[in-house]
């Protein structure tokens, strides 16, 4: 299985986390993919993003991951920037 690069020319939603310097938490992979995936279908008529199984980041095991070409990073980003945003305004109303 390839590893998660984007000198291949390809990058993830994980990917970009690391990247950015994130906390990593399955909410965040999920809520940014979820954004990310309705981003993708916007731009591309409605169609999925294309899926490749990869190997689990933690762990043993594999999974089918949406892979973006590496021109879709900054989307990305700005999608996690966004709901780090979001997430940092949350915490100061508690």
């Amino acid at each position: 299985m390839p590893a998660t690069t984007a000198t291949s020319g390809q990058t993830t939603v994980r990917e970009q986390i690391d990247r950015l310097g994130l906390q990593y938490s399955k909410d965040l992979h999920w809520r940014a993919g979820s954004l990310c995936r309705e981003a993708w279908r916007r731009e591309h008529e409605g169609r999925l993003p294309p899926k490749q199984l990869r190997r689990k980041t933690l762990g043993t095991g594999s999974h089918m991951f949406a892979i973006y070409p590496a021109s879709f990073a900054p989307t990305i980003q700005q999608v996690l920037q966004g709901l780090q945003a979001v997430d940092e305004a949350q915490g100061r109303l508690f």
